[in-house]
């Protein structure tokens, strides 16, 4: 950790496992991807199996899982469930976020992607708690990826912050779920900015949240409303 702290950082897991509402999930142990070729479920489940056993040495008990590469595979998921995993961030159900291995990515999904963050062409990509809760391990798709900011589209950026508020405003007033993401190293570059712009971002949700009630929550927060509503 002394030599690489860009990828061993215990101090700051711990700096944040301190701070009450915070969830350590798990990204598997070594940022695995499901889809490509060459490896197996018996794989998964022994990449999972270490990405518990480090985070039970500092007494983390994860709940909810990130797919590596969104390479979602339902195919894992009774070993999920098997492992305590309650909830995971599934894809967006359009076709330019569908779970694909390395080789089906291409150039058309990648502008799909792009075009979808300043206009609505995908729609608000919001969720409803009846329909996760369904399924188990619960399925809490994304809605939304923050993309850094990239001064070539500097000009964009009303755009791209109404796509989020708009999703936002339609979730806190149809009492459905948006889960926005992003990478903490997206923001590494043009740092200010990204930051400036989370922070619209968050008053846009305090607004909302005056108004309708709106929540913050972490996966294995609402996966303890889906396991309520399943069991109630």
């Amino acid at each position: 950790e002394r030599e690489d702290r860009y990828h061993f950082a215990s101090e700051l897991i711990a700096l944040i496992n301190k701070y009450p509402a915070q969830e350590i999930s798990s990204h598997t142990f070594s940022h695995y991807y499901c889809l490509e070729e060459g490896q197996d479920v018996e794989d998964f489940r022994a990449d999972m199996e270490a990405a518990i056993a480090i985070a039970r040495d500092r007494n983390i008990v994860l709940k909810s899982l990130v797919f590596p590469r969104n390479q979602f595979n339902a195919e894992y998921l009774q070993v999920c469930a098997e492992l305590g995993i309650e909830s995971y961030r599934g894809n967006e159900e359009v076709w330019f976020n569908k779970a694909v291995s390395s080789k089906g990515e291409n150039y058309y999904r990648r502008a799909g992607r792009l075009a979808d963050t300043y206009l609505n062409i995908s729609g608000y990509r919001c969720h409803n708690l009846e329909d996760m809760a369904k399924s188990y391990p619960f399925n809490i798709p994304s809605s939304r990826f923050l993309r850094p900011y990239t001064p070539k589209a500097r000009l964009l950026e009303g755009l791209r912050l109404r796509r989020i508020c708009r999703s936002m405003y339609y979730a806190a007033k149809t009492g459905k779920v948006f889960h926005l993401w992003w990478h903490p190293h997206n923001f590494g570059i043009h740092l200010s900015d990204n930051l400036a712009f989370l922070e619209k971002i968050l008053t846009c949700y305090m607004v909302l949240q005056k108004q309708y009630g709106y929540e913050s929550m972490t996966m294995t927060e609402v996966g303890n409303l889906l396991k309520a509503r399943r069991h109630g």
